[in-house]
């Protein structure tokens, strides 16, 4: 931000002096929180360890269920992760109305590992249970016969 004040053109001198205002508000604020920690350096560290995690969680393997998405920081440990773990991911999928924005995170990670996501087939159940399931993994387009009957 700093770096940018100097290069920005065609600015009032009281615009440019509100932009310097606000660097030097950030200025401070930075390293007011300097000696702090954040969830950022805690990911960091984890990424930095990665290499240890099947001795620190007692098992060389690991189950992810209902990622769809992650963040920067996520990623990075994940992508730490996948030399010194086996890592097993279940991506909940009912559809691109329901879960197409889960395809991203999924063929991220598809790379990652070298390996091609499998699809899991989805049993035809006709009781209840069936019914339930199938309203909340595909509410805007269920079977025919999933449809609450009017009481």
């Amino acid at each position: 931000m700093e770096n940018s004040l100097p290069n920005l053109q065609g600015l009032t001198a009281d615009r440019r002096e509100h932009l310097a205002g606000l660097v030097e508000i950030y200025r401070r604020f930075t390293a007011g929180i300097a000696p702090f920690e954040s969830p950022a350096d805690d990911f960091r560290r984890a990424c930095i360890a990665a290499s240890g995690a099947a001795k620190i969680l007692g098992t060389p393997v690991t189950f992810h269920y209902g990622l769809y998405d992650v963040t920067g920081n996520q990623a990075d440990l994940l992508r730490s992760l996948q030399n010194a773990l086996e890592l097993t991911y279940f991506v909940p999928y009912s559809g691109e109305s329901t879960a197409g924005f889960a395809t991203s995170f999924l063929n991220a990670r598809a790379i990652e590992l070298g390996v091609a996501p499998v699809a899991l087939p989805r049993p035809e159940r006709n009781d209840s249970l069936g019914l339930l399931a199938e309203r909340i993994f595909a509410v805007s387009e269920p079977r025919g016969d999933a449809r609450p009957k009017p009481l």
